[in-house]
């Protein structure tokens, strides 16, 4: 349950209110591909060390590949940027997001969307049609910290003009980052979709998304 004392409510971005549609694995792979990378280990290194050294090396022939050639891996570094930076390879975990923003913002919550992200996320958001239900952006490429740094924190206190920490509830999908960095900073916290028992924390505090917000109020 949000408690009494909250005014602001604080929410991750990735993997939190949106999400990649593919894994960067296999976008690597398509890069590489386009730059004639070879993989050299078929299906996905089966009884050769599994998917995870696959998709390692495709990562890292993809860029030892252009390595030796700025230019190329000037371009490589720009492609990637501006694929991240449209909407496409994005999308919203779940539809009802802005639903609950919505909803928050009518009960008198300020929004912010607190991200270790850089300044594309603001693109990002417009289109999704979130931006203009959240009231600001607290993002690590902007502020120069990142989480579980607490000055992001700090920089939410300043933002809106609070008095302490306990007036902010933090949501996020990373315990470290987010469930653990709010708490230690002095907040409340909610963490998505992770196995209480494994993090020893209150049940009560595992929600399985944002939209889960408008039965906690």
């Amino acid at each position: 349950m949000i408690k009494k004392n909250v005014k602001l409510i604080s929410i991750d971005a990735m993997n939190t209110l949106i999400r990649l549609r593919e894994s960067p694995g296999i976008v690597y792979t398509r890069f590489a591909q386009n730059y004639e990378v070879d993989r050299e280990m078929p299906c996905y290194a089966f009884n050769k060390g599994g998917a995870i050294v696959w998709w390692s090396q495709v990562v890292q022939h993809c860029f030892l590949h252009a390595s030796n050639n700025k230019t190329l891996l000037q371009e490589l570094a720009l492609k990637l940027y501006d694929h991240y930076s449209r909407i496409e390879p994005w999308t919203l975990v779940d539809d009802r997001a802005i639903e609950c923003l919505k909803a928050l913002k009518s009960r008198g919550y300020f929004i912010a969307i607190t991200s270790n992200f850089d300044s594309r996320l603001r693109s990002l958001l417009q289109e999704f049609g979130i931006i203009s239900h959240v009231d600001f952006l607290a993002l690590s490429g902007e502020l120069g910290v990142s989480k579980p740094d607490p000055a992001i924190f700090e920089a939410l206190l300043k933002r809106f003009d609070l008095k302490s920490p306990n007036e902010i509830l933090h949501i996020g999908d990373d315990y470290e980052k987010d469930y653990l960095a709010a708490r230690n900073f002095g907040s409340s916290a909610y963490l998505i979709a992770q196995d209480s028992v494994k993090y020893n924390i209150d049940q009560k505090e595992i929600i399985q998304g944002v939209i889960d917000l408008n039965r906690q109020s």
